[in-house]
C-alpha cells in the first residue's frame, strides 16, 4: 500500500509549528499508523497553490492508495470559504476537491488545525547544511 502524508504549516525560516512536529511524530507512532518517514512530506513555511496541485497530482500518478493532507494555520479556517491562507499563500479548496475525486472516500483525508507555538530547528536537533 502506497500512502503519503503532506504536512503544511506556516512558520518562519528555521522554525516549525509545534503541532506540525507533533503530527509528524504521531504518524510515525503505532497510534498514528507506523508511517514510513520517507512517505511524510513537510512544508513548514507554507506551500503555494501550484506546487500543492503538483504534489497532489504526482501522488495520484504514483498510484497512492491514501493521502493525508494536514494544514496547520495560525488562524482558524472556515469551512464555508472557497480559499484559505497558509504561509502567505492563498489556496483554493478546488485544488483539494479536484484531487480528492481521484481517491476513494476513505483514501483521502484533509485536516485543518490551528497552532502558533513554534519550535526552532536547533531545539529539534537539526544540523545546518
Amino acid at each position: 500500500m502506497k500512502r503519503f502524508a503532506i504536512l503544511c504549516g506556516e512558520a518562519p525560516e528555521d522554525f516549525k509549528q509545534q503541532k506540525l512536529v507533533q503530527m509528524h511524530d504521531f504518524l510515525l507512532s503505532g497510534d498514528g499508523g507506523h508511517w514510513d518517514d520517507k512517505d511524510i512530506i513537510e512544508f513548514p513555511a507554507g506551500i503555494n497553490a501550484q506546487f500543492l496541485r503538483t504534489v497532489l497530482e504526482n501522488s495520484a500518478a504514483m498510484d497512492a492508495d491514501e493521502i493525508l493532507l494536514y494544514f496547520c494555520t495560525k488562524l482558524p479556517v472556515s469551512d464555508s470559504e472557497p480559499t484559505f491562507w497558509i504561509g502567505g499563500q492563498e489556496i483554493s479548496r478546488q485544488i483539494i476537491l479536484d484531487c480528492q475525486k481521484k481517491f476513494p472516500a476513505t483514501g483521502f483525508q484533509v485536516i485543518f488545525d490551528v497552532g502558533s507555538a513554534l519550535v526552532s530547528y536547533d531545539a529539534l536537533g537539526y544540523e545546518k547544511v
